[in-house]
């Protein structure tokens, strides 16, 4: 089994162990929340932890590509965003990523929902006009005027990690 082959069987089993993770906090934050609070503060952190998990992939995926092309190596070590390691798939590798396009561009809406998570905490504030709208009108989401908002479905915790999955293992596949 070759690098490539070998992570992609790694990532399949992290992603099992996530979707269980992901299970049991939801069920344990509504079993034991002290306040409405406490189940969207962990949906959140899950949220972010799952974006983070899939960044770090692809930026592993991205160094088993390189690993002996110093070169391209030495690059891939200079990024470190998401789209970053995209786009260096899509540019520098020359990857067809046609067939992730709809993934890619969830995550990317996503990526606007993690960052108003992480910089400005439940709050929307410097974000694409498609992220704002995507945070008012999506059920599993809670927007209160004029700015605040919370995950109040954890089923939008498990698109993101069905959506990571699919990216990741979809260009894997190419």
């Amino acid at each position: 089994m070759n690098a490539v082959e070998n992570f992609r069987q790694v990532l399949l089993e992290e992603f099992s162990g996530l979707e269980q993770y992901v299970q049991k906090s939801a069920l344990l934050a509504e079993k034991h929340k002290a306040t409405d609070f406490t189940p969207f503060f962990i949906r959140n952190a899950l949220f972010t932890t799952i974006w983070s998990f899939s960044e770090f992939s692809l930026r592993r995926y991205c160094e088993i590509l390189t690993e002996d092309n110093h070169g391209l190596a030495k690059r891939v070590r200079k990024l470190n965003r998401i789209y970053q390691f995209h786009e260096f798939l899509k540019n520098d590798l020359q990857f067809e990523l046609g067939h992730v396009q709809g993934e890619w561009e969830k995550l990317e809406l996503y990526k606007g929902v993690r960052n108003c998570l992480v910089h400005h905490p439940t709050k929307v504030k410097d974000v694409h006009p498609r992220t704002y709208e995507f945070i008012k009108n999506d059920a599993r989401i809670l927007f209160e005027e004029p700015d605040f908002f919370r995950i109040v479905e954890v089923s939008l915790v498990f698109d993101l990690l069905d959506v990571s999955k699919k990216y990741l293992l979809g260009i894997m596949l190419r």
